[in-house]
């Protein structure tokens, strides 16, 4: 975890006490699927595998503190909370909780968001949460996706504001905080490693492991009968 000083706040409610999200799912099954088998899934493998500290999140709500006294009713500190499709805490650690209170995990906000655009959230991504996120959280990669197009539009924070990033010859948008980029495959929004390779689902997991496993059948398959046609015992 980042060595951040951080105090938390005496007044502000503990997270236990607090919703870990609104009860509304994604918009749609395709959202569902995109966020959690395509996104949230193959991220979390990686970044075990590649042993950096992060706490990946999707359709939960991140709480964080007010920011003036506007934000404040009777005296006392009001949380705020924000939901993303999809986000990234780099360096936050993993308990198992299904939320994020930033008062609770060292003043860490996330790093990395994606949304996923649809007409009833489209205004609020752009607009609202487009300024949170890059004034109060300073987050520094803000990336929103439109599957019906699959179109992908990256903004990079830099020097307080968000610059749009630009996709290489393969699409690719770079991520500032992750050694990783993002792109789409067959329509889907994908993250990709330095190298190009496309981090797997499950079932492209498995899949690729039953193929290596026939591949191994039919090389030993190949061997024995060589080695019968040279009059030797395999």
């Amino acid at each position: 975890m980042l060595d951040v000083e951080f105090e938390r706040p005496s007044d502000l409610p503990r997270g236990d006490d607090l919703p870990d999200e609104d009860g509304i799912p994604l918009d749609n099954e395709v959202h569902r699927e995109q966020a959690s088998i395509y996104l949230i899934e193959p991220l979390k493998r990686w970044l075990r595998h590649q042993n950096i500290a992060a706490f990946v999140g999707g359709n939960s709500f991140v709480y964080y503190p007010p920011s003036s006294a506007s934000d404040k009713k009777g005296g006392n500190p009001k949380p705020r909370r924000l939901g993303p499709d999809v986000y990234v805490v780099v360096g936050g650690q993993c308990r198992g909780q299904k939320k994020w209170v930033v008062w609770e995990e060292g003043g860490l906000y996330p790093s990395l968001a994606i949304e996923l655009l649809s007409p009833s959230t489209e205004g609020k991504d752009r607009g609202q949460k487009f300024v949170i996120y890059r004034d109060q959280w300073k987050m520094k990669d803000y990336f929103l996706f439109e599957s019906d197009s699959a179109k992908l539009e990256g903004f990079c924070l830099r020097r307080r504001a968000y610059f749009s990033t630009q996709g290489d010859e393969q699409g690719l948008h770079p991520c500032s905080t992750l050694p990783l980029r993002l792109g789409v495959r067959d329509g889907w929004l994908r993250w990709f490693d330095l190298d190009g390779q496309v981090l797997p689902t499950a079932d492209e997991r498995a899949q690729s492991e039953r193929l290596r496993a026939e591949h191994e059948r039919e090389r030993a398959d190949r061997l024995e009968a060589r080695l019968r046609e040279l009059g030797l015992e395999p």
